[in-house]
């Protein structure tokens, strides 16, 4: 479970499923476990079902790598 923190870590985990804990909701939720699609200077995007969540790394509290078996 690698913890990720700075916005360089999020763009080495690109394509890699992570978990995610956010302060304040987006799109109604404050946990996510979904693929890292894109990492950009301010936010980074998750796939969650068919549609992107594009999340700022502000309001993330916690986020780790996602260990598959």
């Amino acid at each position: 479970d690698r913890v990720l923190i700075k916005p360089a870590h999020f763009q080495k985990a690109v394509g890699q499923k992570i978990r995610v804990k956010t302060r304040v909701p987006i799109e109604g939720e404050t946990f996510f476990i979904a693929p890292l699609v894109s990492a950009g200077g301010e936010t980074f995007d998750l796939q969650v079902g068919d549609a992107a969540v594009s999340v700022p790394y502000r309001y993330v509290k916690q986020a780790n790598l996602e260990f598959e078996f």
